[in-house]
């Protein structure tokens, strides 16, 4: 008995003497190291005249490496949502079958093909959401052909899985707010038990962004979000959005809606000289704060040498006021007193400085064509008169 290898001899046995009732023997063959590969056992017998049987051979693999895995996906310590897939490799020559299950923190087998008799390791598609968010261990083993089985024929990883939504809520600005000043603080919360980053961004009334969206990494529990830069915005509707993702890419959304008022009103200057028969507006002063949505009344008084105008209520126009000013000028035939002069037509207003005061509104340009118009009725009314007397 002996055995080949590739056609030559490794070593074999000889037995003589047999009789016809021992027709088995065992024959010890010392295979080389590293011997794993397939061999043929060959056997003939003759007699003890010489004569000589066919050769009986036989082919056989020799088998003592253990096989390989590894679980390709997903990756050890990843956060899973939804569905996802599961794969892995097994690497032998003489592959036999594979174990794959993913088991929950008491060891219970929740998903997975279980045992396969297949040369090739299959993906499969582990649906998240029948399961209870947690952490969880993805098995995969095999044994080759020969039944062999070392340390790196099993493979464990840990997975988290999350399928609830972050939390994302602004409490500030509130729903409707209205807002001055050159800073927006966003204040509220973003968290998550897998927390990832989140985002904010303030959008124009027809919610396109303004900028591109700020991350931030840290969460945040009922504090300040972030700050966003209004300086240059112009007065309207404006929303702010806050978007929290967590490590499995669950996300939230909020969006808050704010309006934007940062009008100025003007402020009343000194007065200045009346002329003759006439009254002139001095230099406007700084401008102060206007609330164009809601209507105000200003006082006025004007006192000229040969008489007094009272305006103890005036309405805005356009319901905007200004910050009065209250110096009074001398004119060479008039005193101007006012505690209020200049009113504007501009519901927008964000004027300073104007020339020249003027009075609810008119300016001082009809005063001369005034003038002259009573005169032609004087003149007309006088000729009249002298008539009638001369008729009589």
């Amino acid at each position: 008995v002996g055995v080949k290898e590739n056609g030559t001899w490794i070593n074999g046995c000889r037995y003589d003497n047999l009789t016809v009732a021992k027709i088995t023997e065992s024959c010890p063959v010392n295979l080389p190291a590293n011997a794993d590969g397939t061999y043929v056992v060959t056997v003939y017998a003759f007699d003890s005249a010489g004569n000589e049987s066919d050769w009986q051979q036989r082919t056989i693999t020799v088998d003592n490496t253990p096989p390989v895995v590894a679980i390709t996906a997903p990756a050890s310590g990843d956060t899973l949502r939804g569905t996802v897939t599961v794969s892995g490799t097994v690497t032998d020559v003489n592959p036999g079958h594979y174990y794959f299950v993913v088991k929950n923190s008491t060891g219970t087998v929740v998903a997975g093909p279980g045992v396969v008799h297949k040369p090739q390791v299959a993906s499969w598609q582990w649906d998240t959401t029948k399961v209870a968010d947690g952490t969880y261990t993805i098995d995969l083993e095999a044994r080759d052909a020969a039944n062999n089985k070392g340390a790196a024929s099993t493979q464990t990883i840990s997975v988290t899985v999350d399928n609830t939504a972050p939390t994302a809520a602004i409490t500030s600005p509130t729903i409707d707010q209205v807002i001055t000043g050159t800073s927006l603080a966003i204040t509220g919360t973003a968290t998550d038990s897998n927390f990832g980053y989140y985002t904010y961004v303030v959008e124009d009334n027809k919610q396109v962004p303004l900028a591109p969206a700020v991350t931030v990494n840290t969460p945040v529990v009922a504090g300040q979000l972030g700050t966003w830069d209004i300086s240059s915005l112009n007065n309207g509707s404006y929303y702010a959005v806050l978007t929290v993702f967590d490590k499995a890419g669950n996300q939230s959304s909020v969006t808050q809606h704010f309006t934007i008022n940062n009008n100025q009103g003007g402020q009343g200057g000194a007065g200045g000289n009346g002329g003759q028969g006439g009254l002139q507006g001095g230099t406007g002063g700084q401008g102060g704060q206007a609330d164009f949505l809601t209507p105000h009344v200003l006082g006025a008084s004007i006192n000229t040498s040969n008489g007094q105008v009272l305006g103890d209520s005036t309405t805005t126009p356009n319901n905007t006021t200004g910050t009065s000013g209250s110096t009074s000028g001398n004119g060479d035939s008039g005193n101007v007193k006012g505690d209020s002069i200049n009113l504007t037509n501009n519901s927008n207003n964000k004027s300073a400085n104007g020339k020249n005061s003027n009075f609810l509104g008119l300016g001082w340009w009809w005063l001369p064509i005034l003038a002259v118009i009573i005169v032609f009725f004087l003149i007309v009314f006088r000729r009249s008169n002298s008539n009638e007397n001369q008729k009589a």
